[in-house]
C-alpha cells in the first residue's frame, strides 16, 4: 500500500509522502528515496536500512541513520499545513527521538523547528508546528501519552492558521494557538534532527506525509488513520 492508495485516503494538498511499501518511493536498496506526492521532493537515505517483511519500513538503529531531502528548498511558507507520521520505537530513551524535523535555522534542536514529531526525553509523544515562533517552544505540542516501545503509533499535527491540533492514532488530543509560521529554508530529516544522527530514532518509520496549505479536519485525520491502521495490525 502506498500513500496514494486506499479509497478513503485524503490527499488534498499532499506535497510530501515517503512510504517504502511502494516501490515507487523506495526500491528496497540504494540511497534514493522518492516522494510519491505532486511535490516530487527526492531524498537520500544514510545508513538506515529497509525492512521488507511485515509492515515495510525504514529501520533506524544508530548514528548517523537518517533520511534527508536532497535540497534545502522544500516548499513556500504555508498558510496552513498538516503533518502525519507512523512509527514504532524499539529502543532509546532519555533523549529526544525524532521522527520528522524541519529546522528554521539549520540547528538540530527540536525547539528550533518549523515542525517536529517524535518522543521527548521524558518519553511522551509530541507533535509540534511552529516551535520556533514567538517563544511557543516544542512543548506546546507535548502530550501526556507515553510513547511505549514496540507499538505502532500515528502522530499528526494540523495547523489552520490560528491554532495547531495534535492527534494520536487519529484521535484529537490537544491544541495550542499559532498565528504565524516560522520561516527558514532548511532540509527535512526523518529519523534524526541533524546530519550526525542528533536526536536519533531507534526503531522503524514506514510513512511520513505533509499537506501544504491544507488543514485536515478531525474527521479527515481519523479517516487517514483508519485507511492505514490494518497495515500495522491496529
Amino acid at each position: 500500500m502506498g500513500c496514494h492508495e486506499g479509497p478513503r485516503w485524503e490527499t488534498d494538498g499532499l506535497k510530501w509522502c515517503v512510504d517504502p511499501a511502494s516501490s515507487k518511493s523506495y526500491s528496497g536498496s540504494g540511497s534514493d528515496v522518492y516522494d510519491l506526492s505532486s511535490g516530487n521532493y527526492s531524498s537520500t537515505i544514510t545508513s538506515a536500512t529497509h525492512n521488507g517483511t511485515g509492515p515495510k519500513s525504514f529501520v533506524f538503529a544508530a548514528n548517523p541513520d537518517r533520511i534527508e531531502t536532497s535540497s534545502s528548498t522544500w516548499w513556500t511558507t504555508p498558510t496552513s499545513m498538516s503533518v502525519s507520521t507512523w512509527f514504532k520505537m524499539t529502543g532509546g530513551g532519555g533523549t529526544y527521538r525524532t521522527v520528522i524535523h524541519k529546522s528554521n535555522t539549520g540547528a538540530t534542536s527540536v525547539g528550533s523547528s518549523q515542525f517536529w514529531t517524535g518522543i521527548t526525553a521524558a518519553g511522551t509523544l509530541c507533535a509540534t508546528i511552529g516551535a520556533a515562533t514567538g517563544g511557543i517552544g516544542w512543548a506546546a505540542g507535548n502530550t501526556t501519552t507515553t510513547g511505549t516501545l514496540d507499538i505502532w503509533w500515528n502522530l499528526a499535527a494540523v495547523w489552520n492558521g490560528a491554532n495547531v491540533r495534535v492527534f494520536i492514532n487519529g484521535v484529537y488530543n490537544k491544541q495550542y494557538d499559532l498565528g504565524e509560521y516560522p520561516v527558514g529554508d532548511y532540509a527535512v530529516r526523518v529519523g534524526a534532527s541533524g546530519d550526525a544522527g542528533t536526536y536519533q530514532v531507534i526503531g522503524k518509520i514506514p510513512m511520513v506525509t505533509a499537506n501544504h496549505n491544507v488543514a485536515l479536519s478531525d474527521e479527515q485525520v481519523a479517516q487517514n488513520f483508519d485507511t492505514h491502521k490494518s497495515r500495522f495490525g491496529l
